[in-house]
């Protein structure tokens, strides 16, 4: 099966987006905003479904070393959600995501 995982911030179609992913394999959802939150979806439907958790500290501190740490933190849960299988496709929304997906 194909592993899709989507690297995002907080939006209001990213589950929508993962639902509709999932029909061509499993999709991983991986928001990071002011909530962090995962999701993984197969065939069109969630099979997880993880707590939505408030992020901790203040955010600008962490944007002015290039967001270092959002760049770690989605490495980390995107490693912990694939179980280091393959990953097909990775869908990013912004610079933080995208270095981590690079």
């Amino acid at each position: 099966m194909k592993q899709i995982v989507m690297l995002v911030g907080i939006g209001n179609n990213d589950r929508g987006s993962a639902r509709l992913a999932s029909e061509f394999g499993r999709t991983i959802l991986v928001q990071d905003g002011p909530v962090t939150h995962e999701e993984i979806w197969e065939n069109g439907a969630r099979v997880f479904n993880g707590p939505e958790l408030r992020g901790k500290g203040w955010r600008l501190l962490s944007m002015l070393p290039l967001d270092l740490p959002g760049i770690w933190r989605n490495l980390q849960t995107c490693r912990r959600l694939t179980r280091g299988e393959k990953v097909d496709l990775i869908i990013a929304s912004a610079y933080v995501q995208a270095a981590a997906a690079l």
